[in-house]
């Protein structure tokens, strides 16, 4: 059922193009960058360590840590002593008592879109804004990913061109390690990859494609006042079915036409919350919730949540009062013939404001 609601995702269409088959309420609108974000100056010691050698490489894994730290920090320590490469190295990472290493530079939380104009490559965790921070850069990347949507990001990366396959942590080994830092210093394709992507990049907007796409995907349609549209409605007429504004609600009211009595709140609102395993519980707080705030809700998708008829009783209870509510979708749940018998005596009692129930494959207990 979310199959028509709109969808905007904040990736690079660089990086990963809107696939053909998506719909035109699906929009790709590129990264969101903070534009002061790579302004600012570096600590001293810092500027000394970037001063005293070639430019390094940045490695660091986000929060991620406790996870085998002094095993991943010592294959670091060789892959670096054997490639003869300096890295600016996340502090999280540093094992302090063992830590004699003047090719590496410890640091804390530091912006990424500043520290990145000072290192030539960059070995991280495949965390989705870090791999948006280092593509932006230009550099050419190594993903350790350790769970989830890491290992994505690291694929995404290899596809792209702008970095060798992901290691993950579980199995990293020098050899896999010192691998990878060696193609990322020496294969001048993938370097003009990254730059090339990085540059492209950057001549996107994401935050403007992505309020135009908020603007361009509003339901005009249920937004807009009958009679005079200037204003957004803000009312129902249940009688003549319209919306209306205020601005519209006052003319009618100075010319007798309609009473205060004659309207109820019009919105937009709709709550999807379909296969999130709502529950009996959750259904009858969800309910009370309703009945007793003053909620503009019109269309609720509770599909595909075991609800049995416990929680059909207090949804029926609800839509005896509720007056705004005119779609409900209750599709794949175990009402059973009594809770579908209480939805329709509900229905008999409800100011017919309701206009659309879905039980699309909701159990029965006879045929």
């Amino acid at each position: 059922m979310m199959r028509n609601v709109p969808h905007t995702y904040c990736w690079s269409p660089s990086l990963i193009p809107k696939p053909a088959d998506w719909n035109s309420n699906i929009d790709v609108s590129g990264y969101f960058f903070h534009p002061q974000a790579s302004n600012g100056t570096l600590p001293q010691d810092l500027h000394t360590f970037l001063k005293n050698g070639d430019r390094p490489l940045y490695i660091g894994f986000g929060s991620i840590d406790g996870h085998d730290r002094e095993r991943l920090f010592k294959i670091i320590c060789h892959a670096l002593e054997r490639t003869g490469r300096r890295a600016i190295v996340c502090r999280k990472l540093v094992i302090t008592e063992n830590y004699e290493h003047t090719s590496i530079f410890p640091i804390g939380d530091f912006s990424h879109d500043l520290l990145f104009k000072y290192v030539d490559g960059i070995c991280h965790h495949g965390g989705a804004g870090t791999t948006a921070a280092g593509l932006r850069a230009g550099l050419p990347t190594i993903v350790i990913p350790f769970f989830g949507d890491q290992y994505f990001w690291g694929d995404v990366v290899q596809q792209s061109g702008a970095g060798p396959g992901p290691l993950p942590a579980a199995t990293l080994t020098t050899e896999t390690l010192v691998s990878a830092i060696t193609i990322i210093s020496n294969d001048q394709v993938m370097k003009r990859v990254a730059q090339d992507l990085g540059n492209r990049i950057r001549n996107e907007n994401g935050c403007q494609a992505a309020v135009e796409s908020f603007h361009r995907q509003l339901p005009l349609q249920r937004m807009r006042s009958d009679l005079e549209g200037t204003y957004p409605a803000c009312f129902r007429i249940p009688n003549y079915n319209l919306q209306v504004s205020w601005p519209v609600a006052q003319v009618l009211f100075s010319h007798a036409l309609l009473t205060q009595d004659e309207l109820i709140p019009w919105a937009t609102q709709e709550l999807y919350l379909d296969n999130n395993r709502v529950s009996d519980m959750g259904t009858q707080l969800l309910a009370q919730a309703i009945s007793t705030s003053n909620t503009n809700l019109r269309v609720l998708y509770l599909g595909s949540h075991g609800i049995t008829y416990e929680g059909a009783y207090r949804l029926a209870e609800m839509l005896k009062t509720n007056r705004t509510l005119n779609r409900l979708y209750f599709f794949e749940n175990n009402l059973g013939d009594h809770g579908i018998q209480l939805l329709a005596q509900a229905l008999a009692h409800c100011d017919r404001s309701l206009s659309h129930m879905d039980l699309n494959g909701s159990t029965l207990e006879s045929d």
